[in-house]
């Protein structure tokens, strides 16, 4: 059964936003994945989309990256969130395996932090490098450490590995 808790009609009742997710992911070089509009091929910004009702926001990005990009994504956690009139979005850091393939509509590129700022969410994704520059620290060996935190995980790049030699 559908969870009717998060429906359009509950949200304008009772005031609440709208969610939407987002996920930071970086290659091997350092390149952040980026989705194009499905409608301009030429506006990037980060895989994600709109948490559908009874889905929470982990589930909503681990289905928007597998829709948007093909790739699985794993060690998913919270990053950073913004709101503002009408939404709160929600950006994960965590790890993928995988290709890219995708049967939607739209482009999927490894690029540069001006490559998302200069699309559609251009200021959330200026802040979102603020933020992310002034929290994770990246060392030689692929270990991030978030300095609010000071949670550290081995970033895993693993788009040219296997499931099984992964052990997942």
């Amino acid at each position: 059964m559908k969870d009717k808790r998060w429906s359009p009609r509950f949200r304008e009742k009772y005031g609440m936003k709208k969610r939407a997710v987002t996920i930071l992911l970086h290659n091997e070089d350092g390149d952040i994945l980026a989705v194009s509009r499905k409608n301009d091929f030429n506006d990037f910004g980060l895989p994600g989309g709109r948490v559908e009702p009874g889905e929470t926001d982990e589930e909503a990005i681990i289905r928007e990256v597998k829709e948007e990009t093909g790739l699985s994504i794993f060690e998913v956690r919270p990053y950073f969130e913004r709101e503002d009139e009408e939404y709160i979005c929600n950006t994960f850091i965590g790890n993928y395996i995988g290709e890219i393939t995708t049967t939607e509509k739209g482009k999927v590129i490894w690029t540069d932090w001006k490559t998302i700022q200069a699309g559609s969410f251009g200021e959330y994704n200026k802040n979102l490098e603020k933020h992310f520059n002034e929290t994770l620290k990246f060392s030689q060996d692929d270990v991030v450490m978030n300095v609010e935190t000071g949670e550290a995980f081995k970033i895993a790049h693993l788009a040219d590995h296997g499931p099984d030699e992964m052990g997942y």
